[in-house]
């Protein structure tokens, strides 16, 4: 009896890290512990975060600029900068990836109550669609093809 096995061809650093915030999601959907699940839950975010800044990195060209700190503030400048499209914080994905930003900057640079350290399994789901989704609008106000990898939505083998 054979099994069949995809192999995924992993050709860029945005790839693999979309890899990871998948597979730390599969993980915590799978553990029984809580708190591997919190670990897992808050590394699905955090790594999903990372293919966000270096997707915006890309698609607007901006070699070795980091946005990170201040994210709102510099893709506002670097849209402006290019004359492209400026993005609506106010609704719809960008106002969730606002959102996010600030559970992500939580749970790494903010003292934040103990509790708050065993997210929900839907945050992590929440966190991949949303970047997903903010990834795609990226690439479109960009004018550039977006990567086929971010419809991939299973762990990696």
């Amino acid at each position: 009896m054979s099994s069949s096995v995809a192999i995924k061809l992993v050709t860029t650093p945005r790839y693999h890290l979309w890899l990871d915030a998948l597979h730390a999601r599969f993980l915590a959907m799978k553990t029984t512990d809580d708190w591997n699940r919190g670990t897992y839950i808050r590394w699905a975010v955090t790594t999903a975060w990372s293919v966000l800044e270096i997707c915006c990195i890309d698609a607007l060209s901006l070699g070795g600029v980091r946005i990170g700190d201040r994210f709102k503030e510099k893709m506002k400048t670097e849209l402006s900068n290019k004359g492209l499209s400026a993005i609506d914080w106010g609704s719809g994905v960008w106002q969730e990836v606002l959102e996010l930003k600030k559970l992500r900057d939580e749970f790494t640079h903010i003292s934040i109550p103990q509790e708050k350290l065993w997210p929900e399994i839907e945050i992590a789901n929440g966190a991949i669609e949303t970047i997903r989704n903010a990834v795609k609008e990226i690439y479109r106000i960009s004018d550039k093809d977006i990567p086929e990898w971010i419809d991939d939505d299973g762990e990696a083998i």
